[in-house]
Formats: structure tokens, sequence, C-alpha cells
């Protein structure tokens, strides 16, 4: 909702869990914001690529931290495609030491990146 009250042209809302997914449309009701059913290990063979992806609390397992990496390296628009995700300390949730990891290698494994994957982790 911020995103599209501070004027995004377009934006849209995935979530896997159809509890979550429900709510999600009841919020963003009378808006003209997408709600998608996106499933991390079932991505679609479309997904599109996008300059911009905000995330909040996306990962709570250890099984996420690669499949949100996997997700975002086929959903970001290659060398302009920015992810901002914002994820409670390690300790607070599973798998994001293990996404924090994955982040490091990746950096260290490209010299000449398609994407940047940037990560900065504050604690709270």
């Amino acid at each position: 909702l911020a995103c599209a009250a501070a004027g995004a042209k377009a934006v849209r809302c995935t979530e896997s869990e159809a509890t979550a997914l429900r709510q999600l449309e009841i919020n963003v009701k009378d808006t003209d914001i997408q709600v998608e059913k996106l499933v991390w290990l079932d991505l679609p063979e479309d997904l599109p690529k996008f300059q911009v992806l905000l995330g909040a609390d996306v990962v709570h397992d250890t099984w996420m931290a690669a499949a949100l990496l996997r997700t975002l390296r086929r959903s970001l628009a290659p060398t302009s495609g920015r992810a901002v995700l914002v994820m409670p300390a390690a300790y607070h949730r599973f798998g994001v030491e293990e996404f924090q990891q994955l982040l490091q290698e990746e950096r260290a494994s490209r010299e000449c990146a398609e994407f940047r994957l940037l990560g900065h982790w504050f604690p709270f």
C-alpha cells in the first residue's frame, strides 16, 4: 500500500499461503494493486523481471533461504534490479543466518554480476 501511495507505477503483492493471500486481497481491495500466489519452490516459467522487490520478514525457516535467493535471481531485472529485504536478526528467525551466508557466497563468487544482491544486516 505504501508503494502505491508513493506513486509506484505498478504494485504486485505475492504470498504462498492461502489465508495470508486472502488477507492481502482484503487489504488491497479498491486499489490497483495486484495480488498473486507465488510459491518459491514452484516458480512459474514466465516469472516477470522487476526493477525493485520489497520484502519484510520473508524468511522464517531454514529451507526458505535458498528458495528466496533463487526467486530473487529469477525475478530481478538484470544489472538494474534491486531487492530491499527487512528481516529480523538471525536469533529471532530460522533461516536468516542461512540467507546471510548465501548472500556472502553469492557476492564472493561473482566478479561481474548480472544483478547485484547486497546484504546489510541490522539486528533488532
